[in-house]
Parts: C-alpha cells; structure tokens; sequence
C-alpha cells in the first residue's frame, strides 16, 4: 500500500465508525468532551512541479507529525467514537443494554431517519475516494505523475468540509442514543 492509501483511510473511516465501534467495550465513565478545533478547509494542496517522489516523501512526514488539520480531524473521529461508545456503556452500566443489545442499536443507525443524509454524505465521500485513488495509482502505473498529484489533490479537496459533517452527525447521534437512553430511564447525568 502507497502514503495515498494512508492519506485517505482518515476520511474513508469516517463513513463506519458506528458499526466499527459496536462490539468494542468500554470503560469510559466520563461524558465524552467535544475537540478543541474542528478544521477547516482541505489539509493540504500539493505542488504538481514536485515530482511524485518528493511530494510522497512530504506525505509521509505530514503522516508522521501530523499536521493541525489531520490532528483535529482524528480528533473529531475519535469524538464520534467516544460518543457512540459512552451512550452505549451508560445503558449497559444501567442493566438494560447488554453487547449484543449495543451492537444492534448500532446497527440499526443506518437506516435512522435523522441519519440518512449523513450516511449518504459519507457514502458519496468514499465513492469520490476510491475514484481519487483509482487515479492516483494509474498515475503511479503509468508515470503520469501529473494526473497523480491533480487526483491526490483532488482527494484533499473531497476531505473539506468532512471533519464539520461529521461533528453534526455526531450530535444527530448522540441525541438518538439520548432519546433510547430517555426512553429506558437511563440518567446521562
């Protein structure tokens, strides 16, 4: 696998985390705080005069120490999980989930109403990755490396915008396990 698979699994992950997160137990006791920063904008815009050594050898380094934006945008994916996963630990903490109850309700955000556009976003985002990759590694294959630095910044544009969708998606989420955990009798307090 090439940095350009790397560079895209922030945003490709993205789209499952829910149902990822189903079966991973926890022990977080505290409400989950939102991040710090939610980046803006699009993480990088590469130089296509760089040849395609050059500017992969800068995309390792920005995977290494990340940048303040994929540093924000994997906090912004941590957050969703945490969210998710903390609901989920109050009901089981409270006896009326058990894993499997969990995993299920997880499940069964996928055809939630109030999801349905963020599970479209997401699935349209991966859709325009995989075409980014797609390219990006016929430009590998045939030394174009041109076509290969436009698709990986296309690829970086498709990120704009995603880690703001996913905050929203978060809090539509939240908000359903809110409303389970309200139906059930479960305090979130």
């Amino acid at each position: 696998m090439g940095i350009w698979f790397r560079w895209a699994t922030p945003l490709m992950l993205a789209a499952v985390p829910i149902a990822a997160q189903a079966q991973v137990p926890t022990a977080r006791t505290e409400r989950p705080q939102p991040p710090a920063m939610v980046p803006t904008g699009a993480p990088l815009q590469l130089d296509c005069k760089r040849s395609l050594d050059e500017i992969e050898a800068d995309l390792g380094k920005s995977l290494e120490n990340p940048s303040p934006w994929l540093s924000a945008a994997n906090d912004v994916n941590r957050y969703f999980e945490q969210v998710a996963d903390w609901h989920a630990q109050r009901m089981i903490d409270a006896g009326v989930w058990t894993q499997k109850r969990k995993a299920e309700f997880a499940a069964s955000l996928f055809s939630h109403p109030d999801l349905k556009d963020g599970w479209s976003f997401y699935m349209k985002s991966m859709g325009d990755v995989m075409t980014h990759l797609t390219a990006i590694m016929k430009g590998y294959e045939t030394g174009d490396q041109l076509g290969a630095c436009n698709a990986y910044n296309a690829m970086f544009a498709e990120m704009e915008g995603v880690p703001q969708r996913t905050m929203a998606f978060t809090e539509a989420v939240a908000r359903i396990y809110a409303a389970e955990a309200e139906r059930l009798g479960v305090s979130l307090d």
